[in-house]
């Protein structure tokens, strides 16, 4: 009898670990899975998106003589970090145009060449303040680009030239949310450019830089 005592006592001991260790890893499982939400919901809060269009490319642009159609957009990756990628449509700007309508009468000058390129850029943004929701406030960050236009003939395709511009700096700017979902944003920076043209013969097939 007192050994049967001591295996039914044994045997609750055991019982209760077991239910122990159950309830432990019960617990465990329900904190990460909380953990797990509260992250998600962190990141699908900030998770934003921001499409800019600037005025000034429109007139003056990066490359003399072109404008820019340039569309800029900003994706959240976390509550303060973020990735901008933009696009451009180069083209005559105006004061180009007026040269050619005032200047060019003979049809040999700016009139009869077409002027047409693009540009990509990439960046990452850092949003420090935390008084602030991004992305608005202060930010900094790496912007790198890379813009060019092609330039040739309009009537006789002898030829072609190809004007290059490649960037690559920091930024730094200050950004804040209008009514109605609108943003505005003003930087400025320093960086590294380097510019070279290539020249194309199509008679000869030769490209020069």
């Amino acid at each position: 009898y007192p050994k049967l005592k001591k295996r039914l006592r044994l045997a609750r001991y055991n019982l209760s670990l077991i239910d122990a260790n159950a309830e432990f890893k019960t617990m465990r499982f329900i904190r990460s899975f909380v953990r797990f939400l509260e992250a998600f919901a962190e990141i699908t809060v900030y998770k934003q998106n921001v499409f800019k269009a600037s005025p000034v490319p429109l007139l003056v642009g990066q490359i003399p003589f072109c404008g820019e159609i340039r569309i800029t957009y900003e994706r959240m990756l976390t509550y303060n970090q973020s990735l901008e990628l933009g696009f451009s449509y180069n083209y005559p700007n105006v004061f180009l145009m007026l040269m050619s309508a005032v200047a060019d009468t003979t049809g040999t000058g700016f009139k009869s060449l077409s002027f047409r390129g693009g540009r990509f850029m990439l960046g990452y943004r850092f949003y420090p303040l935390k008084r602030k929701e991004a992305p608005n406030g202060f930010f900094f960050g790496p912007l790198v680009s890379y813009n060019f236009v092609k330039i040739k003939q309009r009537k006789n395709d002898s030829w072609y030239a190809i004007v290059n511009y490649i960037n690559a700096g920091m930024i730094a700017g200050y950004q804040f949310e209008l009514k109605n979902g609108w943003f505005m944003e003003a930087f400025g920076g320093m960086g590294y450019r380097t510019n070279f043209e290539l020249y194309h013969e199509n008679r000869t097939g030769r490209t020069t830089k």
